[in-house]
């Protein structure tokens, strides 16, 4: 799941998704605006039919096969609009995400965790580290991000470092928390397989 997902269902954000790249190229073909919008063809010629009758584009006919889309000053306004929806749309969604963690993170603080490493250098990571860093009455330190793969050992997510669930002896904490949806049964597993105490297994999800 992209982290778009849940804003690509309505036809109010497929036509922000097109004004805004209209605004960008005019040369474009109905193809390559189906193809961005992911909506079919057919649809392509509903919804530019549409807003060429409410003022927010023009065609421009170059010959019988090619035309260009020349977004208007209205639709430059529209588009500007859809964007400040979008965007308190999406504050909201964050919003209410960081609520939740919030009293999940209290929860643990109330069990006497202070000190946790986290399991999966994603997105759920990036939110949690972004909540307790924004956050003063969230005493909680994270002493390291596990991850599974290599390739992202070293690397930091704001100033936290990612190691491999080898170094887990090497970081002094009092819990591992598993930040993921996909994977949490299987990172549950792997900690359990390097003996990690389950009591001490904290999971977001799951």
């Amino acid at each position: 799941m992209s982290r778009l997902d849940f804003f690509k269902t309505t036809p109010i954000h497929k036509e922000y998704i097109i004004l805004d790249y209209l605004s960008k190229n005019a040369k474009v073909t109905q193809r390559d605006i189906s193809s961005v919008a992911s909506i079919s063809l057919a649809m392509v010629n509903q919804y530019l039919d549409t807003y060429e009758k409410e003022g927010y584009l023009s065609k421009v006919y170059l010959n019988n096969k090619n035309m260009e889309y020349h977004i208007t000053e209205k639709g430059i306004q529209r588009k500007k609009y859809l964007n400040i929806k979008y965007l308190e749309s999406a504050r909201d969604v964050y919003q209410d995400a960081k609520a939740n963690i919030k009293v999940f993170l209290n929860d643990i603080m109330s069990k006497g965790f202070r000190k946790i490493l986290l399991y999966g250098a994603g997105d759920v990571a990036d939110i949690i580290l972004l909540v307790i860093n924004s956050e003063p009455e969230i005493n909680l330190e994270v002493c390291g991000i596990i991850d599974d793969n290599p390739a992202k050992h070293g690397s930091k997510i704001f100033s936290t470092k990612i190691i491999g669930i080898n170094d887990l002896k090497v970081h002094e904490h009092d819990a591992v928390l598993i930040a993921s949806y996909a994977y949490y049964e299987k990172m549950y597993d792997n900690l359990i397989k390097n003996n990690y105490d389950k009591n001490k297994i904290l999971k977001y999800f799951g």
